[in-house]
């Protein structure tokens, strides 16, 4: 993410099952706002989110990203994550998926 103001970003994936078959392909469009308050870093996205899975089912979520970090050095980053996401495809009621994640990244 950039130090500072809007950006689009786009991360396609894909997930595998035990046998090494492809189960789904994930792409995410983001649009984001980041910003800098040092030694503190925000940011926040949202955007769709569609998966397809090997039994050509699409389905569309309506996803986002709150990153809140803080720098502990010039190459060190400690973050906190937050990754909700509302699904809307193949189901009767939307559907609600969470991710929490936390850790430290080291630029080289």
């Amino acid at each position: 993410m950039p130090e500072s103001g809007f950006y689009v970003r786009v991360e396609p994936s894909g997930t595998f099952g035990l046998d090494g078959q492809l189960l789904q392909v994930t792409t995410q469009a983001y649009l984001g706002l980041s910003e800098t308050y040092s030694p503190f870093t925000f940011a926040i996205e949202v955007g769709p989110q569609f998966v397809q899975t090997a039994s050509r089912e699409l389905q569309t979520n309506l996803g986002s990203f709150f990153d809140l970090g803080y720098l502990m050095s010039a190459k060190i980053r400690a973050f906190v994550r937050y990754r909700p996401a509302l699904s809307f495809g193949g189901n009767q009621y939307p559907a609600a998926d969470q991710i929490f994640q936390a850790g430290v990244t080291y630029r080289f």
